[in-house]
C-alpha cells in the first residue's frame, strides 16, 4: 500500500455557530475574552477567545459577514 501525499498533523479548524457558542461557553463560566469583528482570511467576521487549563488562548471565528 503507497503513503497518502499528505499527513495530517492535527486540527486547526471547525466550524461552528460563534453566537451560540460564546453563549455555550458562558453559561459554563468559561471566559469569553474580548468578543468582536475581525478580519481573517476570508474577510470580516466575529470571533472571541477562550483559555485552556493551561492558559493556552483559543481563538473561536465566526463566518465572514455578509
Amino acid at each position: 500500500m503507497s503513503e497518502p501525499p499528505f499527513v495530517v498533523q492535527g486540527i486547526d479548524h471547525i466550524v461552528l455557530n460563534e453566537p451560540e457558542l460564546a453563549s455555550w461557553f458562558a453559561s459554563r463560566g468559561v471566559g469569553v475574552i474580548d468578543p468582536a469583528a475581525r478580519y481573517g482570511a476570508e474577510g470580516q467576521g466575529r470571533s472571541f477567545y477562550i483559555e485552556d487549563p493551561d492558559g493556552n488562548r483559543i481563538e473561536v471565528k465566526g463566518a465572514r459577514e455578509r
